[in-house]
């Protein structure tokens, strides 16, 4: 799924830290979007069979991408592979009469594919969200309040170490989301207060985090493992409006990593999702 600045997107996302969160979001401005249909396609820097190919750093542990053919890069380690992206929709951001372009992921990167390779669908094949929908992919769309039409979703990726919660609004017939870093939610069983904010905090091998210790009218999944461990996960949806003041009030909001827009299309059975740099 689940990404170079993409200009033919407009998109203005404003996050202040004051008492209540403000997004101002215009519609993305999508007209294609591709698919590779092709086993074991090359990605190319260039509209070009010569053009430097995307490989991925390592089989067991991915570490990241490089261009395999550019000056500094013209060999690789037997343990390296070409980089692939099968099996899923994303938005073009470029063409040429045989070639298409595209972003690979959440790297930042623009690549090439034939277009021979693809299946392709316009703009006019998305079709809107539903909450129903949202709910299965725990994306909570808030339907009332001041925060209604805003959208949260908890990130948590234990393989790579990353946490984190999307918020963002849903305009037309996309999902626009800015993931705010430095957020480690800690279930507490026992805390008294729906939650406490501690700036810096010790916790297990991560050093000094920004931790938000909440209790279980803010969870959900709850389980006792015994021996007085409980596990809960942390629920955006239960959320008050005074909650969402003070908790974002409390979080930076000047390290953005990317955006995230949503899409879906006909006869697919999830969403598509495409990163883009800040800008």
């Amino acid at each position: 799924m689940k990404r170079i600045l993409l200009t033919t997107t407009l998109i203005v996302i404003t996050i202040h830290s004051m008492a209540q969160m403000s997004f101002t979001v215009k519609e993305p401005k999508f007209d294609k979007f591709i698919k590779i249909t092709k086993e074991d396609v090359n990605l190319r820097k260039g509209p070009s069979a010569q053009s430097p190919k995307l490989m991925y750093e390592g089989i067991t542990t991915w570490a990241g991408t490089y261009w395999l053919g550019a000056k500094d890069k013209m060999h690789c380690p037997a343990e390296d592979s070409p980089a692939r992206f099968e099996g899923q929709y994303t938005p073009v951001v470029g063409e040429t009469e045989d070639w298409v372009q595209f972003l690979f992921y959440g790297e930042g990167r623009s690549v090439y594919v034939k277009k021979e390779f693809c299946d392709f669908k316009s703009s006019k094949d998305l079709v809107p969200f539903t909450v129903d929908f949202l709910l299965e992919n725990q994306i909570y769309l808030r339907d009332k309040g001041k925060y209604k039409g805003y959208c949260f979703e908890y990130y948590q990726n234990a393989e790579e170490d990353k946490y984190g919660i999307y918020v963002g609004k849903m305009i037309g017939k996309y999902i626009v989301m800015a993931r705010l870093t430095d957020f480690y939610p800690v279930f507490d069983h026992e805390q008294n207060e729906p939650f406490k904010i501690k700036k810096k905090m010790v916790f297990e091998h991560r050093g000094i985090e920004k931790v938000l210790l909440f209790n279980s009218s803010l969870a959900s999944n709850i389980e006792d493992w015994g021996n007085g461990i409980w596990q809960g996960v942390f629920d955006p949806s239960k959320l008050t409006d005074d909650q969402i003041d003070v908790i974002f009030a409390n979080l930076p909001t000047d390290n953005l990593e990317y955006y995230c827009i949503l899409f879906k299309l006909s006869d697919q059975e999830g969403y598509g999702s495409v990163y883009v740099k800040p800008y």
